[in-house]
């Protein structure tokens, strides 16, 4: 698992972004406490390492965690291992659930690398109970082509809603981004890529530190933030309702 560069395995992985995975599973179970939803069964479909099932399992009272990749479940296996929680070797375009299964599906960061995109959705809203909650987040493409090999379907906004809308009657959408000064958004903005990939780490520290921003490695999740701001953000959220 340390070698796999797509599931990300925290202590392992650059510290922001398993911040930035972990701040989604905060924003669902906050989504579903302050609508009061409740939630006894959830499926974090495409659970990788196994830490997000971890952390709803402190919520909700059964968790099944499923990964197409036995190597992830094993390491899940090995160090997320609750009696809360369940994790089974499954492909997402096999999912081998009954009907209305479930109270919430969750999944994040995986639909970019299928192609069958519209068929998983489908196949989500059928394990859903009646009222059931489909989360679901993907890198925000704003319409250049993805550099992610790994990544060979990324959605920019309106591609994202569409296929979301296949299955369900409504979609709420929001973008997740860094928490930023202004003075840090126009600098970023200004620089050149090429620049950015030059300059040493400790220097960048230094310039977030003097405009106000905390650093890559400092981060925690209050640094993040996910709100319905379209125009910018880094990944999209839908949230969508089976009625």
């Amino acid at each position: 698992m340390e070698n796999d560069i797509e599931r990300l395995v925290p202590g392992k992985h650059v510290h922001s972004l398993y911040i930035a995975h972990l701040s989604r599973y905060l924003f669902a179970i906050d989504y579903f406490q302050e609508k009061r939803v409740v939630v006894n069964k959830v499926l974090d479909a495409g659970c990788g390492s196994g830490y997000g099932s971890k952390e709803l399992s402190k919520h909700f009272p059964k968790i099944i965690g499923i990964d197409v990749s036995e190597e992830a479940v094993n390491y899940s296996l090995r160090n997320y291992s609750d009696p809360k929680i369940e994790f089974r070797v499954m492909d997402l375009h096999n999912l081998d659930f009954i009907d209305a299964s479930f109270d919430a599906v969750i999944n994040f960061e995986v639909i970019e690398h299928l192609d069958r995109q519209e068929d998983v959705i489908r196949d989500f809203r059928r394990i859903l109970k009646p009222g059931g909650y489909l989360i679901i987040s993907t890198p925000y493409n704003h319409g250049n082509a993805s550099k992610n090999p790994y990544h060979p379907n990324e959605l920019n906004l309106d591609q994202f809603k569409e296929l979301v809308l296949t299955s369900f009657k409504d979609v709420e959408i929001y973008s997740q981004k860094r928490r930023m000064t202004e003075v840090k958004q126009k600098t970023s903005a200004k620089a050149p890529l090429w620049i950015k990939r030059i300059v040493p780490r400790f220097v960048k520290n230094l310039f977030d530190r003097l405009m106000g921003v905390t650093p890559f490695e400092e981060m925690t999740v209050d640094d993040y933030i996910i709100d319905n701001n379209l125009e910018t953000g880094i990944v999209l959220i839908g949230i969508a309702r089976k009625l």
